[in-house]
């Protein structure tokens, strides 16, 4: 959401990204949507600008002018050659989470969103399915079934490293930080929730199962 309007990535061929006027809660309208190709996946807000993954191979991340958002229209795209499932912003970078075995991060450039490039990718042993970004630290979340909570130092976006893993109990379906608490979704019919204590960001520990 920003401001009156609430953008939804839809699984919809001509139209991924919806915009949704919320100004009357109690009546929302859908005053545009933008040509994506496929269905689209988690669009995340900066300033003027909408970025948002893609499921197809073709147009995997796009860049969409939401300055008039009744005529938001596409700008630029990347064709990654995979799935793009979570995008997460931070700064100049976008970090996506892919559907690729060996390289489930990928780090673009989008400090011109006209023109956003790809500069980097990390094997993170799995495809990724969230990512949460805490300072200079990603905590990515990934379907291994074990040590499935990756730890990823980005203070250089060229340059990402993995600097520890964690057991969480699953596969990791989506994270959430709430100050020094990470809340993750597991795909465990066990145990559905995990909370991993984050004070110290690089070396997390399991908090709850």
């Amino acid at each position: 959401k920003q401001g009156n309007y609430v953008y939804v990535g839809i699984d919809n061929f001509w139209g991924g990204l919806a915009v949704i006027n919320v100004s009357n809660p109690s009546n929302p309208v859908v005053d545009s949507s933008v040509f994506s190709i496929f269905s689209g996946n988690q669009p995340a807000p900066s300033g003027n600008y909408m970025f948002m993954g893609i499921e197809r191979f073709l147009y995997s991340f796009i860049s969409v002018d939401i300055s008039n958002p009744t005529s938001a229209y596409l700008v630029d795209w990347l064709n990654l050659w995979t799935n793009v499932r979570d995008v997460s912003l931070n700064g100049n970078y976008a970090y996506l989470g892919v559907d690729n075995d060996w390289f489930g991060l990928i780090v673009v450039d989008i400090s011109d969103p006209q023109d956003v490039s790809e500069i980097s990718s990390l094997d993170v042993g799995e495809e990724v399915n969230a990512i949460e970004i805490s300072g200079s630290v990603a905590y990515v979340g990934t379907e291994q079934a074990d040590d499935s909570l990756q730890v990823v130092n980005i203070s250089d976006p060229y340059n990402p490293v993995v600097v520890t893993s964690l057991n969480v109990g699953g596969e990791i379906e989506d994270l959430v930080i709430d100050g020094d608490q990470l809340y993750a979704a597991l795909n465990n019919q066990n145990s559905g929730l995990a909370v991993v204590d984050i004070s110290n960001p690089l070396y997390p520990t399991l908090s709850y199962n």
